[in-house]
């Protein structure tokens, strides 16, 4: 990830679950900035995302050109204090909130610039979201609750995908 952690107070891991190793933190930005040279579309790549709140007359920045590249099949953990932008980093990235600049190209396309007609069905195919508050049907099992939006987009291979899901993660 290419941004100022110190300036966020958000650390992060990265690990590609596809046999590439886990690089330290250090060689973690120069590993990014290489793939986002390369990167073949089918991920997630952040280029330069910023983001500011007003409260009252007061401008809060929360991100301030925040960049980083997870490739497809790849697993990121962001951590940091309450308030270091966590929650509104993955709601940008997952195309819930905007920003007030930069790019976010998902699997290829850029959605930075998408309605709200065109991001809602591009979502619901490609983005799986566990909500802070995780907003689950509790009357149906964990398998269940990940199958859900997919089995409304008739996808048939929706138990399968949730499945390999729930495995990646060890459940």
């Amino acid at each position: 990830m290419a941004f100022s952690r110190k300036e966020m107070g958000i650390s992060y891991k990265q690990q590609i679950l596809q046999g590439i190793p886990k690089h330290s933190a250090e060689s973690q930005n120069s590993y990014n900035n290489n793939r986002m040279k390369h990167m073949s579309g089918n991920g997630l790549e952040a280029i330069q995302l910023s983001k500011s709140y007003t409260v009252d007359s007061r401008r809060i920045s929360v991100l301030n050109d925040v960049s980083l590249v997870v490739e497809a099949g790849g697993f990121v953990v962001i951590e940091g204090k309450s308030g270091s932008g966590k929650s509104t980093l993955l709601s940008i990235l997952s195309g819930l909130d905007r920003t007030d600049s930069g790019t976010i190209k998902l699997a290829g396309t850029d959605i930075s610039n998408l309605s709200e007609d065109a991001l809602a069905p591009f979502r619901n195919r490609t983005i799986g979201y566990v909500f802070q508050s995780f907003h689950l049907v509790p009357s149906l099992t964990a398998i269940e609750n990940i199958t859900f939006p997919a089995e409304l987009n008739r996808d048939p291979e929706a138990v399968s995908k949730a499945e390999e899901l729930l495995h990646r993660v060890g459940l």
